[in-house]
């Protein structure tokens, strides 16, 4: 890519299972100590992504960020080599349905010449999802209760990520017997 060079991406997630289901994207995105020239302004370097996102069209124009109107940022972990965004999609996804894209588009920054230019640099989006009811708390109560604002779809990602803690990325179920292509898993013996 070339500074300022926009990529058409489109990060969007089918529900291709039998069950309504609450949805969560999570955006990884590489920094890099850069210079960038912003209105033909050099800057000073500064460890920074080096990607911005667009939504929309050349036709309508475009808006800069993620889309907020289908979308929620419920987490942002900054680290010095990347940046990682949760999304959780703003209503439970039912089955046979799409979300909208959470971007359409990525855009290298206007970095200086021979920052970035011989390396491969990835965006890396992975979408998570949980049956959309029937998720209880200690208690043994419903947490959705029918509120989707932030601190619910917070506390049921975090649900997610604990039950799922320690197993492998590409493990479709919490109990693990199924890959994301659905084929079965060796099962370790007794």
């Amino acid at each position: 890519m070339l500074p300022n060079q926009k990529v058409a991406k489109d990060p969007y997630v089918e529900n291709t299972g039998t069950n309504d289901a609450l949805v969560f994207l999570k955006v990884t995105a590489p920094k890099a100590n850069i210079i960038a020239a912003n209105d033909g302004t050099r800057g000073q370097a500064a460890l920074q992504e080096i990607f911005s996102y667009q939504r929309g069209n050349e036709d309508e124009g475009f808006q800069d960020g993620f889309n907020t109107d289908a979308f929620m940022q419920i987490a942002k972990e900054d680290s010095d080599s990347t940046v990682s965004y949760v999304f959780a999609y703003n209503n439970a996804l039912p089955a046979g349905q799409e979300t909208t894209a959470l971007f359409d588009h990525v855009q290298l920054k206007n970095v200086i010449e021979g920052q970035v230019d011989a390396t491969t640099q990835n965006i890396d989006v992975k979408a998570y999802a949980i049956q959309a009811t029937d998720i209880l708390d200690a208690s043994g109560d419903d947490i959705t209760d029918g509120t989707l604002d932030e601190a619910t779809l917070k506390s049921i990602y975090d649900v997610y990520v604990k039950q799922n803690d320690g197993i492998a990325e590409d493990t479709a179920d919490s109990n693990g017997d199924k890959n994301l292509k659905g084929e079965t898993l060796a099962q370790p013996q007794p």
